[in-house]
């Protein structure tokens, strides 16, 4: 088994992490409270969704089910003569 060796940078901000929390939870532990309460319902929503954001089985839903296309019709390309002057005539404002 190998065991993951931290260098001294790494501890270092870990034990000035620490010191941090610790010493603002013991001068202002109200400053706490409101991220604990949003994690705390996130956590909740994670591990017990409504069930409005189940998944429900495929199919069982009636607005989502697709319907047949119809079959494609084969449309031949046709030009439609536009009143646009040709262009061997100069043009009228220039």
């Amino acid at each position: 088994m190998r065991y993951r060796r931290y260098n001294a940078f790494t501890i270092a901000i870990l034990v000035l992490l620490a010191i941090g929390l610790l010493s603002g939870l013991v001068n202002n532990p109200g400053r706490f409270l409101i991220p604990l309460v949003v994690l705390a319902v996130i956590f909740l929503l994670y591990k017990f969704p409504p069930s409005s954001f189940k998944r429900k089985p495929y199919g069982t839903n009636t607005a989502f089910k697709m319907k047949p296309k119809p079959p494609k019709r084969n449309v031949t390309f046709r030009v439609i003569q536009g009143n646009k002057q040709d262009d061997e005539e100069p043009p009228k404002y220039h």
